[in-house]
C-alpha cells in the first residue's frame, strides 16, 4: 500500500510539473504575442506622428529578464541626421537614444547635452552594447 500510494504521488508530481512547464510555454507564447501587437500598433503611431520622417528598421522583442516588451527604430530626418531609439512599452518611455546629426556643430551641441545617466550615448558603439543586449 505504501509503495501504492509513492508511486502515485510521484506521477502526479511528474504530471503536474509537465502541466507547468506547458502552461509557462503557453503564457510565454501570449507575452510575445502581446509584444508584437503592441509593437506593431507603436510603430503605426510613429509613422504617422511626422510624414516628414522615416521610421525604419523597427525591431521589438519580449524581453523576460526585464518583463517588457521592447522596441527598436530609427528616426531618419531628411538632411538633419538620424536618430536611434530603445522604447520600453510598458511604460511609454524611451529607454536609450543615440544621435547622429549631419550639422557638426548641432552634433557637438548635442554630445554636449547628452548624459548616459538619461540613456542617452553619445558613441555608437555604446548604444550598440546595451542594444545587444536586450534584443539577444
Amino acid at each position: 500500500m505504501r509503495k501504492t500510494l509513492t508511486l502515485t504521488l510521484l506521477v502526479l508530481l511528474f504530471l503536474s510539473g509537465c502541466n507547468l512547464n506547458n502552461s509557462n510555454e503557453v503564457n510565454n507564447f501570449d507575452l510575445k504575442n502581446r509584444c508584437a501587437t503592441q509593437a506593431q500598433s507603436f510603430l503605426q503611431n510613429e509613422r504617422a506622428n511626422d510624414i516628414t520622417v522615416n521610421v525604419i528598421n523597427d525591431q521589438f522583442a519580449y524581453n523576460s529578464t526585464l518583463n517588457t516588451c521592447l522596441v527598436y527604430f530609427e528616426v531618419v530626418e531628411q538632411g538633419a541626421g538620424t536618430t536611434y531609439n530603445i522604447f520600453d512599452l510598458l511604460t511609454n518611455k524611451k529607454l536609450y537614444t543615440h544621435v547622429e546629426y549631419l550639422d557638426s556643430n548641432t552634433q557637438k551641441w548635442w554630445d554636449e547635452s547628452c548624459k548616459e545617466s538619461n540613456g542617452c550615448f553619445v558613441k555608437k558603439e555604446d548604444f550598440t552594447a546595451k542594444f545587444n543586449n536586450l534584443f539577444k
